[in-house]
């Protein structure tokens, strides 16, 4: 629809595979990302994966002023949401209470952009399948927070779904719940 979106992945595979393959999907894209500790690796990480085309943007207060350029100026923007957030809202994931991100249902609500779940399964060596998914339907009732949390209990069970299916492609090594 040439119409802007939000990009919906979890910590699979090889994600960053989609990186590279964002431009096919959208003309500009922007990626949320967490700035490695290392100032050196950070860079490392911003070689090679940012271009004219793709934007990084750092999580957190020095990235928001950029996240909302990026939004003004109708670029795509691509979110990991397996993450555990503190300062998060407590949905289900994998039937336990996980404090999560909903930065991406906020988005979605008050810019009117989709959401579109990309999923990749290594498949056998270094093959792969992507999967890009319908955008998640969902009607906003004016609750701003239930719509928040309705919004991220459906992706939370979808990313659910994927690591019950193929537990060995998570790629998550903090604890997720409390």
């Amino acid at each position: 629809s040439k119409q802007p979106f939000l990009i919906c992945l979890g910590h699979f595979a090889n994600w960053d595979f989609c990186i590279k393959k964002a431009n096919d999907l959208y003309p500009q894209v922007s990626i949320m990302y967490r700035k490695a500790n290392n100032p050196i690796i950070d860079q490392i990480i911003l070689d090679t994966r940012q271009s004219p085309t793709v934007q990084m943007i750092p999580k957190g207060v020095s990235g928001s002023r950029k996240l909302l350029n990026a939004l003004k100026n109708k670029r795509s923007i691509l979110m990991l949401i397996d993450q555990k957030m503190n300062e998060g809202i407590e949905v289900p994931f994998l039937g336990r209470p996980a404090m999560t991100a909903n930065a991406i249902a906020k988005l979605s609500l008050q810019y009117n952009y989709p959401i579109v779940p990309i999923r990749v399964v290594r498949t056998q060596g270094s093959n792969f399948t992507v999967t890009i998914h319908p955008s998640i339907q969902y009607n906003p009732t004016g609750d701003n927070d239930a719509d928040c949390y309705n919004i991220m209990l459906i992706l939370n069970n979808l990313l659910g779904e994927w690591v019950k299916d193929k537990p060995s492609q998570w790629f998550w090594f903090h604890n997720r719940w409390k």
